[in-house]
């Protein structure tokens, strides 16, 4: 019985291991920002480094995603996955050379498993899309929540190896080949809705879902570049360990994904335009004020970066959601546009692009980079605004 087939007993099960199949995967795609403060690496160096693996993992998705579309989703997930256990090899060399090809082979696991595995949610027998993917989401945000503060536990026992943190991925892999959860299925894509050059132009052939682009890729490069940077940051500023090493990222994270599946059931009730104003406003505010007060105590940094993740991360979801609204009817080309092309814009601009600012600073120079960072704060709301603006002259026209 295959997944469009199953009860829902199967959707419950088909859920739980994309889930935690996303979990582990961005579990180990959080692991490098923490390792490179932790190994003190050169911040742009490593920038560099991580701009070109990313851009090759996201820019392999639509490859992999026909793969999996035509006949080889089980493989690509199982690919995919087992890849992404590089990550735990980072502790055992302090080689550039080395560390990017354990990076890169990260990056390729993650953009294999990505649209394989969405592929799944997206065949699950329901008319809640919107809820499923943002639970299929949640999984991925609880992973890389939790990656820093687990893997700094590990890196600094003599007692642990960080290799045993891919035992949990080993187990899945196992289950995933022995379920027909991920069972390979050749899909027939109708030409509308699929992912090629004319469906690129008649996405963004539309005034407003350019806007709608531009708004993801803003709050996707703050994401990234607070992800990337936040442990230099919170050490350079003398915070203990636990706080520097996991625990300012944590809660970062956490805000983000607490908020992801109401946002995905707001998404679904009610139009995300006034979030999508008002989260980079909020967020505006709370990203200015951490960076400009370098002696916040603890608990009171830690608030701040539960409530800015939150801010930013019910963007992501919410811009996906409006996009399928502008364009209803291509999902396919909505989400390999809003997710694709717009991360590896975003996290080459976070990453990359946050770790060549600091070689422009002496003093506190994480600081300033992401201060640079957050200037995409401003073109996201006015992109939002001139979505409505847009609105507004269509309905005026007509």
């Amino acid at each position: 019985m295959t997944v469009n087939q199953g009860s829902s007993k199967k959707v419950v099960l088909a859920l739980a291991i994309v889930w935690l199949g996303h979990f582990l995967v961005d579990f180990m795609i959080g692991i490098w920002p923490v390792h490179k403060t932790i190994m003190q690496l050169d911040i742009a160096t490593v920038g560099i480094m991580s701009t070109i693996g990313v851009v090759i993992g996201e820019g392999t998705q639509l490859l992999f995603g026909s793969l999996s579309d035509g006949g080889y989703r089980r493989s690509v997930i199982l690919g995919g996955l087992l890849a992404t256990t590089a990550a735990t090899g980072y502790a055992f060399t302090d080689n550039y050379y080395s560390l990017f090809l354990l990076l890169l082979m990260t990056c390729l696991g993650s953009g294999a498993f990505h649209p394989a595995a969405m592929s799944i949610v997206g065949s699950l027998p329901s008319i809640r899309k919107g809820l499923f993917f943002t639970i299929f989401a949640s999984g991925g945000m609880a992973g890389m929540a939790s990656s820093q503060i687990i893997y700094t536990l590990f890196h600094g026992s003599p007692l642990l190896s960080t290799v045993m943190l891919a035992v949990p991925t080993i187990i899945l892999l196992i289950i995933v080949m022995v379920s027909r959860v991920a069972e390979s299925q050749k899909l027939a894509i109708e030409g509308e809705r699929r992912v090629g050059i004319s469906a690129i132009k008649k996405f963004f052939s539309d005034t407003k879902l350019r806007y709608v682009y531009i708004m993801q890729v803003c709050n996707q490069s703050i994401f990234w570049g607070t992800v990337f940077l936040l442990p230099d940051l919170l050490s350079s500023r003398g915070y203990e360990a636990w706080i520097s090493f996991g625990g300012g990222h944590l809660a970062f994270t956490s805000g983000c994904m607490l908020l992801m599946i109401p946002a995905g059931y707001l998404a679904d009730k009610m139009s995300p335009q006034k979030i999508l104003m008002a989260a980079p406003l909020v967020g505006i505010v709370l990203f200015y004020s951490i960076l400009l007060s370098p002696t916040l105590p603890a608990f009171a940094l830690l608030g701040l970066l539960f409530c800015l993740g939150a801010a930013v991360g019910v963007t992501s979801p919410l811009t996906i959601a409006y996009g399928n609204i502008l364009m209803p009817g291509n999902p396919g080309v909505v989400g390999a546009i809003l997710l694709g092309m717009a991360w590896v814009i975003a996290e080459s601009v976070g990453i990359g692009g946050g770790g060549v600012l600091t070689r422009l600073f002496v003093d506190d120079a994480p600081a300033k980079s992401l201060a640079v960072l957050g200037s995409a704060f401003f073109f996201s709301v006015l992109s939002c605004y001139m979505v409505q603006k847009q609105q507004h002259k269509e309905v005026a026209v007509a």
